[in-house]
């Protein structure tokens, strides 16, 4: 091998499930050797680790940067996100790959709104990307299947209300749109809390005048994702399409997917880090800012999402990094229905 562009040595690189002492070679910002330092290439420029820890970039496959973004409070809401500042702050993290979420404006979900966010994004990132579609109720499913073919991610499902501009599927689209990604082997990723137990807790809350930030939690109660899940999985399991539970923080969403593996079913488990460091504890201090949904958790579910991460149960980790502006989100001191989830 000749002279590379760029050769890192003296660290302990992550490679093949364990740590070498060693180093990397890059050409043309790909790398094309692993190895101990003697047996590495010449290279134009040399970095010495002093032995730090050498890790590949992570994948962060659940964001929400806000672009594009074509409303009239855009100055607002971008104030908040754009594609540079969300995306440097992504490779600061060692995050070198973002997908963004579809719920941007115009939503991704269709060839022509995935056109405008290939423009927005184009030469404005710090890190490599790719974009989720995203799938309304009543969508045609033949434009799904052109959005798939022209190379999204995945395919984002709302079972809940998450926007006033994206309602949730109802069980007969989600079936019939589970039924197509199975026929694509298309990744559906879906958002599963039960609609209708989120909408009975909340208008019995506010009718109590409650607005605290408990009243976040009685909300969106585990039993509104548990059950959401099981019926998602039931239903990729009946269909033989694959799919993603996003963000799940309880455990019992977890044994309710092991049971459909078990009878051979493809569902994949997504959580983030809010679900593994954060509690309702902290959200009783911090309230808003830690608005999130699902709402953060006992610390019991913090240690048994660890287990079941460290033993291989969940799949997938993601930030659902979802920024807003300060003024929003503060306005949840006052009321805390009035602060918007991220």
């Amino acid at each position: 091998m000749g002279t590379v562009d760029l050769l890192i040595k003296n660290a302990k690189v992550y490679y093949g499930g364990h740590f070498i002492e060693g180093g990397v070679a890059v050409d043309g910002g790909v790398v094309v050797c692993v190895g101990k330092d003697p047996c590495l290439p010449e290279a134009d420029r040399v970095i010495d680790a002093g032995g730090k820890l050498l890790i590949p970039g992570a994948i962060d496959g659940h964001v929400h940067v806000r672009e594009p973004w074509e409303r009239s409070d855009r100055k607002l809401v971008l104030s908040a996100s754009d594609v540079p500042t969300d995306t440097q702050a992504a490779a600061v993290g060692g995050v070198t790959t973002v997908i963004n979420q579809p719920n941007v404006h115009p939503a991704v979900v269709d060839s022509k709104s995935l056109k405008r966010a290939v423009e927005v994004w184009e030469g404005r990132s710090y890190v490599d990307y790719g974009f989720h579609g995203g799938i309304k109720p009543k969508t045609d499913l033949e434009g799904v299947e052109r959005l798939w073919s022209e190379g999204v991610m995945g395919l984002k499902i709302f079972l809940a209300s998450s926007d006033p501009l994206w309602p949730p599927l109802d069980d007969g689209d989600l079936l019939y749109t589970l039924q197509k990604t199975g026929e694509l082997d298309a990744l559906p990723i879906i958002h599963a809390e039960n609609d209708s137990i989120i909408a009975r807790s909340v208008e019995r809350l506010k009718a109590l005048s409650r607005r605290d930030y408990a009243s976040h939690l009685e909300g969106r109660p585990p039993v509104a994702e548990v059950e959401a899940v099981r019926r998602a999985a039931f239903l990729l399991s009946k269909t033989g399409s694959k799919g993603l539970i996003a963000h799940v923080s309880v455990a019992e969403s977890v044994f309710e997917v092991l049971k459909v593996r078990e009878g051979g079913g493809k569902v994949y488990l997504e959580t983030c880090p809010q679900y593994l460091f954060l509690s309702n504890e902290d959200l009783k201090v911090r309230g808003p800012w830690l608005k999130c949904a699902p709402p953060l958790r006992g610390r019991g579910e913090n240690a048994k999402l660890w287990n079941l991460l460290n033993r291989g149960f969940i799949d997938v980790l993601g930030s659902d990094h979802a920024p807003h502006p300060r003024e929003l989100k503060e306005r949840g001191f006052e009321n805390f229905w009035e602060a918007p989830n991220g």
